[in-house]
């Protein structure tokens, strides 16, 4: 009977060791599930920030979307707005500039005919309709040079025809002073082809 006692007293205590490691193993797992609890916590502060911020960038985004769509409206506006005045321009009439619009700066303020006759009377040989308009416009292009001609080819045919005559024709378009040539101080032109002094 003592031998039974003594293996009931072992058998207790193997008990109680078994229990004391359960109630610690129970600590440990309380303060495990603690630790986790507030892990858990601190995860979903986390991804509540997230997706605050999240919201607040999603606004940002459609914000900037709106802005570029705006942008991207008045881009086309004003490309088609450029696109209507390019038009408008080019189917406006050209302005065209008056011959005496066109004379050199120091002409400016002197009749037609006296620049002729001052030119004519500077050189002393004969001079072309297109040599003088050279001497007397700053034109732009053809179409002025033409217009700026045909202008002073009226003058010079008018000035040639009065009597006395203003200055003389030499051939076909060549005109010299009449002076010079009264007085035979007219040198020969490089294109002139002979002829008398009479106006025509």
């Amino acid at each position: 009977m003592q031998h039974d006692n003594t293996f009931t007293g072992e058998h207790i205590l193997h008990l109680q060791r078994e229990i004391e490691e359960k109630q610690q193993q129970l600590v440990d797992s309380d303060s495990l599930l603690r630790r986790k609890q507030a892990e858990l916590a601190a995860l979903r502060d986390e991804v509540r920030d997230l997706m605050v911020g999240n919201n607040a960038m999603q606004a940002h985004i459609n914000m900037l979307q709106g802005l570029l769509e705006q942008i991207s409206e008045e881009v086309i506006s004003a490309d088609e707005l450029t696109t209507a005045m390019a038009a408008e321009v080019k189917a406006a009439p050209k302005f065209k500039r008056n011959p005496m619009d066109m004379v050199k700066p120091q002409f400016k303020g002197i009749q037609l005919g006296d620049i002729v006759e001052l030119i004519l009377k500077q050189n002393r040989k004969p001079l072309t309709t297109s040599e003088l308009s050279r001497m007397i416009y700053d034109t732009n292009d053809k179409d002025e040079f033409a217009r700026a001609r045909n202008s002073l080819s009226a003058e010079l045919r008018s000035g040639a025809s009065k009597e006395p005559p203003r200055w003389l024709k030499r051939g076909r378009s060549t005109y010299v002073a009449r002076s010079q040539a009264i007085a035979g101080k007219v040198l020969p032109s490089s294109n002139s082809k002979g002829g008398d002094a009479r106006a025509s």
